[in-house]
């Protein structure tokens, strides 16, 4: 978790404008990486630093320290120095500073550096043997010829090798490096059972007395062993460890290291290596302020561009959710990885900060990031700014059943910056009109990019940023508009066409359409006003005509009442003989509404009460000279522009109706156009029927409903026969007029 202190610096450094460069992610300026980098180019390095210039977490202070204490050992006895730290805290970067500082008594010649890697070898025995063979190779060229067989034969003693050479053969396998190659040869002729243990090192304590160079022994990595091989390090140290001259630095982490102890020596505990340890020192934890810079840098180069009015929100959300899972440089460079991979798939078309802080969960908590995945109904929207007691603890439970009680307040505040909704249920906020903003945003918390942060893919709802970037400038081009239009119908998505999403993702973005181009793109959108109304984009509620509806006033909303009412005026003169009906039909109801209802307030109108009465004579005159060709027979929307023609006068269009069901391919047509379907429900069933419906109410407006019924019998077609069957039950049904 954050300090209050972390916070407040972080807060100042990357949520405050005048700050906000100095985060890494800089709001005029960034460096993303290549669409082009090869993995390598972008993986970042979790080797450990070599040089104080390279230190991003103050530990070269500590480093410096370190060292000092080593160089001021005079006549050490076998001194075993612990640096600890957990793992991935950056003790191998530490350990190397340490070396940087003590090069200039390594050029002296008053100190040797030996470094053992007790992992590069399998099992207790090995790592036994190798670790006598290289403090001997060590300790070689300081002694004379006799004491050079001192280490070998007190190693050989301790590993009682008369009886292990045996087993040594078999695990000392193929494989396992050059490094192990030769080990018998070593050992070969060193044994005299004459010699003891206490002798031998009696022996080498009086040889190693006699030199002024010191030996560190340097044993990193012990977090990598097995249990029991760590357990042998120290042992080994312990037994053989009271050496003039020498000292050991064993890197571990601590805590690790004292459950491997308690598992074969439950009574000892911590005490085994207070036995063992004579100074230990505590790798300085790294500032939380040294870490997220770090990260931030990583986010940037990964991610590039951050929108400047978007910066509150991220630092708000990195706070929030990234920065408390965030502990140690391994961490930092973990997420920075996977960070690397996942972005690409999903760049542009998600907002960073939603990301970033889900890519978090997902490495720190991947069970909440499962259920999130999961209540994508749940959790998108703006909710009711209402809730219960039993409702929040049910949200509760249901997100955050695994975590810890004392830490689901803050991942309560976690996800209610990523999903308001949740606010609504914990908090009894809400937030009215935004829903509108994080769709242009493509925040998680709109249900139509929901899906893009967990499947690393657009959303099927929603168009690519790049290329929706690209269109948006060019719909001031009326062919350009129709061939997108087209191949938006053309275009198959998982619940209908593209054209749903086109619309939609227009009026999202609405405010970035220049409005210069507004005449050509709503006079192209008007022409096409009858082909756009596919029955395959019903199914998911509203047809294309609604939804064109809901986009011109987007388009159009920061326009006064007489500049948009122009605008429409104009785009109606050729807009499609159907879409004119239902546009001017909407917008001469604003003024006379249906009986029961009130007229909309004025600047709520789609058009002036002038233009209402102008577009409602357009369409009129429309529809009259449509009913002299086959336009107005062939039109999708024939029944409803017979309805809205006799709107206004009702005997011419009997009149037409009367000679178009003369023919037989007439009577079918309006048969056609005034036949539904209706679903139904029987006792018990899972599964609705369908069956087809006569639309005969107010049918007598435009039609003599007895000659049309007539004619109908008379022709011999299954159309014609489901027609009247439906026609009789319904006057069949009781109450039915």
């Amino acid at each position: 978790m954050l300090t209050a202190n972390a916070k407040d610096r972080l807060n100042l450094r990357a949520c405050d404008p005048m700050n906000f460069e100095t985060r890494g992610l800089r709001a005029t300026q960034y460096h993303p990486i290549s669409d082009t980098a090869t993995m390598s180019e972008s993986t970042y390095n979790d080797e450990p630093i070599q040089l104080p210039e390279q230190d991003r977490f103050g530990f070269d202070p500590f480093a410096q320290a370190l060292a000092r204490a080593i160089r001021s050992y005079h006549k050490p006895r076998g001194t075993v120095v612990a640096l600890n730290g957990v793992w991935g805290s950056g003790k191998s970067s530490a350990l190397n500073l340490v070396r940087h500082h003590l090069a200039p008594d390594i050029k002296a010649g008053d100190l040797v550096v030996l470094d053992f890697h007790g992992w590069w070898f399998r099992g207790e025995e090995a790592v036994a043997m190798n670790f006598f063979r290289e403090l001997s190779g060590a300790l070689a060229p300081e002694l004379g010829e006799k004491a050079k067989k001192l280490l070998p034969k007190l190693g050989m003693r301790l590993l009682k090798a008369g009886s292990a050479i045996g087993g040594m053969a078999n695990i000392l396998a193929p494989g396992v490096g050059e490094v192990v190659s030769g080990a018998l040869d070593w050992v070969s002729g060193e044994v005299n059972q004459d010699d003891s243990i206490e002798s031998l090192h009696a022996e080498l304590t009086a040889e190693l007395e006699k030199q002024s160079k010191k030996l560190l022994v340097v044993i990193d990595d012990i977090d990598r062993l097995t249990p029991e091989e760590a357990l042998l390090i120290f042992r080994l140290v312990k037994s053989v460890g009271m050496l003039p001259n020498v000292i050991y630095l064993l890197v571990f982490d601590r805590e690790l290291a004292e459950r491997a102890v308690e598992q074969s020596y439950p009574s000892e505990g911590p005490h085994y290596l207070e036995k063992i340890v004579q100074a230990s020192f505590e790798l300085p934890d790294p500032l939380d302020s040294n870490l997220h810079d770090l990260l931030l840098h990583h986010i940037s180069e990964i991610c590039g561009d951050l929108d400047p009015e978007r910066h509150v929100d991220f630092g708000n959300r990195f706070l929030d959710v990234v920065a408390p899972e965030i502990h140690t440089p391994r961490d930092v460079t973990r997420f920075a990885n996977m960070l690397a991979v996942t972005w690409a798939s999903v760049k542009g078309n998600v907002d960073i900060g939603d990301f970033v802080a889900l890519e978090a969960l997902r490495l720190h908590r991947p069970g909440l990031y499962r259920r999130l995945r999961q209540n994508k109904a749940r959790l998108c929207g703006t909710g009711s700014g209402s809730s219960n007691r039993a409702q929040a603890e049910e949200w509760e439970k249901r997100l955050l059943g695994d975590i810890p009680a004392d830490q689901r307040e803050h991942y309560k505040k976690a996800l209610m910056r990523l999903f308001p909704r949740l606010e609504s249920v914990w908090s009894n906020v809400s937030y009215s009109g935004a829903a509108e903003r994080w769709a242009r945003e493509r925040r998680v918390c709109d249900a139509d990019n929901f899906d893009s942060y967990f499947r690393f893919s657009i959303g099927s709802d929603v168009i690519d940023h790049e290329a929706l970037t690209a269109m948006l400038p060019r719909l001031g081009d009326a062919v350009y508009v129709e061939t997108v239009v087209r191949d938006a119908m053309a275009s198959k998505r998982s619940n209908g066409t593209g054209l749903p999403v086109l619309f939609s993702q227009w009026q999202v973005h609405a405010s970035k359409i220049d409005k210069a181009h507004l005449p050509v793109l709503l006079g192209t959108l008007f022409a096409l006003g009858d082909v756009i109304d596919l029955p395959i984009d019903k199914r998911i509620g509203f047809g294309n005509e609604i939804r064109l509806h809901w986009l011109i006033r987007a388009l159009t909303a920061h326009m006064s009442l007489p500049e948009r009412s122009a605008l429409y005026l104009t785009a109606c003169q050729k807009a499609a003989l159907g879409w004119l009906a239902h546009f001017s039909g909407s917008a001469w109801a604003d003024y006379h509404p249906h009986e029961g209802r009130e007229p909309e307030r004025e600047e709520d109108c789609l058009t002036t009460e002038a233009d209402a009465e102008a577009l409602r004579k357009l369409l009129t005159s429309r529809i009259v000279k449509a009913s002299k060709t086959m336009e107005l027979e062939q039109s999708p929307s024939l029944a409803y522009l017979l309805f809205r023609w006799a709107d206004v006068n009702p005997k011419p269009v009997r009149a037409w109706t009367k000679s178009l069901i003369s023919r037989t391919v007439g009577a079918l047509r309006l048969a056609e156009v005034f036949t539904g379907t209706v679903t139904s429900h029987g006792m018990g069933d899972r599964v609705s029927r369908t069956s087809v419906r006569a639309q005969i109410e107010g049918l007598e407006k435009i039609v003599d409903t007895k000659i049309f019924r007539r004619r109908l019998a008379e022709i011999d077609d299954p159309a014609a026969k489901a027609f009247l069957e439906s026609w009789a039950e319904q006057e069949a049904r009781p109450g039915r007029f």
